[in-house]
């Protein structure tokens, strides 16, 4: 989004955040890597709070959101809270969907949204923070599903990179995401006539 990578982990278990924070750091040397972390259970975070602490401790800056648990009341684990977690981090604060264009802070850096919940809406408002500030309208009312979100973020993206999004082959979803990926992949100095 922007000049910002987007990774969207599976991550929910200290081990796999740090796998995903290594490869990050592998691929991105040259980026800061900022965690958005969404935990799945109060037990989970119980268990390997310190394990959380160390991790996240990691980052270049720690996102965590509240913890998200259908099947566990709260009340069974005091003492057990995002905020806990994150007054432990010191180079954490709290996210929400109503504060995500925090993120907005970090372009050209590498954002890590990790968990096993459905962190999706926090990264769709991103896109869209991002597009609001590239100009884009949302006040129109073809904009109502995450396909036409992505549609217009991609078809943003091809209008700025100099590809005319009025030819007649630009009429679908698939049309939009083949001529956005191979105008990423001619920008990248790659030959799209090759036959493989």
């Amino acid at each position: 989004i922007g000049n910002s990578i987007i990774i969207d982990d599976y991550a929910h278990h200290p081990t796999e955040i740090r796998a995903t924070l290594s490869s990050a750091r592998q691929k991105y040397s040259d980026k800061k890597i900022v965690a958005v972390f969404l935990p799945n259970t109060y037990s989970r975070t119980k268990d390997f709070m310190d394990e959380f602490v160390n991790v996240l401790s990691e980052f270049d800056k720690a996102f965590v959101m509240d913890i998200k648990c259908d099947r566990e009341n709260p009340l069974d684990y005091p003492n057990v809270s995002s905020d806990t977690l994150i007054s432990k981090i010191e180079n954490a604060e709290k996210l929400s969907i109503e504060t995500a264009d925090k993120l907005l802070l970090y372009k050209d850096s590498v954002i890590c949204f990790m968990s096993c919940a459905n962190i999706a809406p926090i990264i769709v408002t991103l896109l869209v923070l991002h597009l609001d500030i590239s100009g884009i309208d949302f006040n129109d009312l073809h904009l109502l599903n995450i396909d036409t979100i992505l549609v217009t973020f991609l078809v943003f993206q091809l209008e700025i990179s100099g590809n005319d999004i009025n030819d007649e082959h630009l009429l679908n979803i698939n049309s939009i995401l083949v001529t956005f990926l191979v105008s990423q992949f001619e920008i990248s100095g790659n030959d799209i006539n090759d036959e493989q």
